[in-house]
């Protein structure tokens, strides 16, 4: 949702002015608010890739805004990592200690137990029609979902009650995931259908399924880093069932899901 200017130090980040069902940003504004919250967001876990949110002039007006970052090395994002096997069992350790500590901090939610299934619920909802118009044959899964959510009140209920729905990492991926002399996370765009506040298990399970598909051993350490990540207890997202889903969408010839934008910042 986004166009990406690079530099040889910079990326700089337009936002594209559309509306979509989970988004607008139609308005100079709207765009402006949200280059700020993703400045805020991201400085989260990567504080020193997040520079500043910069205004387009033109003949002395502000036109439209920019999101200014640090660019990063393309060899030290992690899918490039895994790519070439240079992934080790330390990265997964750093990255679990990062993100642990960040889940502990973040803050709890303020729903109950109804108001979070009900988002979860329309997630998989508006998702499963992104796909089912892309063409994929999901609706059988989404159902599946949906169900697995109503037989799980209980379970996700508790979850709610125990503090563990926080407001977390929009969207963890991969392809999120720099390491320097430390990991940096990236922080995705927010939209307005998709919130981020949910389990630490599971933006863990996102990123560790995705990883898979490109390394399965560091996906399996990054898993069952520091108990962030996959528990059998959790029965509905867990990167076990995450993968199995990705698995079962694939063999069903869904094309992977894929945001607006895939624009990179490396």
């Amino acid at each position: 949702m986004s166009w990406v200017l690079l530099t040889e130090s910079h990326a700089f980040k337009l936002k594209k002015p559309l509306q979509l069902p989970y988004v607008d940003y139609r308005t100079i504004d709207l765009r402006h608010q949200s280059c700020e919250r993703e400045l805020r967001l991201g400085r989260r876990l990567a504080p020193d890739v997040y520079d500043a949110v910069l205004p387009v002039v033109q003949r002395g007006e502000i036109v439209d805004w920019l999101l200014a970052m640090r660019r990063l090395p393309r060899e030290s994002m992690l899918p490039e990592m895994l790519a070439r096997g240079a992934a080790r069992p330390a990265h997964a350790r750093a990255l679990g200690d990062l993100l642990a500590d960040f889940y502990r901090r973040a803050q709890r939610t303020a729903w109950d137990g109804v108001e979070y299934r009900r988002r979860l619920s329309d997630l998989v909802t508006a998702d499963g029609r992104e796909l089912v118009a892309r063409g994929a044959a999901v609706e059988p899964l989404v159902g599946d979902v949906l169900a697995a959510i109503e037989r799980e009140a209980s379970a996700l209920d508790d979850r709610v009650v125990e503090g563990r729905i926080v407001d977390a990492h929009g969207d963890l991926r991969p392809e999120h995931v720099c390491f320097e002399t430390r990991p940096l996370v990236i922080e995705p765009s927010r939209s307005s259908r998709s919130s981020a506040s949910g389990s630490a298990r599971d933006g863990s399970a996102i990123a560790c399924s995705r990883a898979t598909a490109n390394g399965p051993a560091t996906a399996r350490r990054l898993r069952c880093s520091r108990s962030i990540a996959c528990s059998t207890r959790s029965r509905v997202h867990c990167s076990r069932c995450v993968t199995s889903t990705i698995r079962r969408t694939r063999r069903s010839g869904a094309p992977a899901a894929s945001s607006t934008s895939r624009s990179s910042l490396q």
